[in-house]
């Protein structure tokens, strides 16, 4: 009888807290997660950009040379996305002369940026008589990593003869 008595005062608060601990240690835990969850928030432009899907920018696409620009009025600043079927991100290599409607097409010359949220400074380049990176078309870009797809800053070129192009 004095063995249930005791573990009637001992065993039970004890059960309790252990309890009360483990529910504590738990919260505290999930809450750690959220707050890691909503350091890696997204920036603005992985939601406010202007989407380009169109399938004649595929570095593929050589049915019309020089048919599209990207110049002012046609083009302004801002945030673009690639969306399929038009590609999903600009091509790394350089393009063949004629690709995406262009004469001069561009491509990529840097390195994607790899963490999500991250933003990367580099340049487009475009394809211009034999040159793979013409100097005098040498056009900045930002790029950022939204989780599963790339977004752009891209600005008007200044020919007619040049594109933005994009593959899969």
């Amino acid at each position: 009888m004095s063995f249930l008595i005791g573990f009637i005062i001992c065993g039970i608060p004890l059960a309790v807290m252990g309890a009360l601990y483990a529910q504590k240690t738990s919260s505290n835990s999930n809450s750690g997660s959220s707050n890691s969850a909503s350091s890696t928030s997204l920036p603005t432009q992985c939601t406010s950009y202007t989407s380009l899907s169109d399938i004649t920018r595929l570095t593929s696409y050589t049915s019309c040379v020089n048919c599209f620009w990207d110049t002012s009025p046609y083009f302004s600043t801002g945030w673009y996305r690639f969306i399929a079927p038009g590609g999903t991100q600009m091509p790394a290599m350089p393009p063949s002369t004629g690709a995406c409607g262009a004469t001069w097409p561009t491509w990529y010359n840097g390195t994607y940026p790899s963490t999500a949220g991250s933003t990367v400074s580099s340049a487009v380049c475009a394809q211009v008589s034999g040159t793979l990176c013409h100097p005098s078309y040498y056009m900045p870009v930002s790029i950022t990593n939204c989780n599963s797809y790339y977004v752009f800053y891209l600005t008007p070129v200044t020919t007619t003869n040049i594109r933005y192009c994009a593959s899969f």
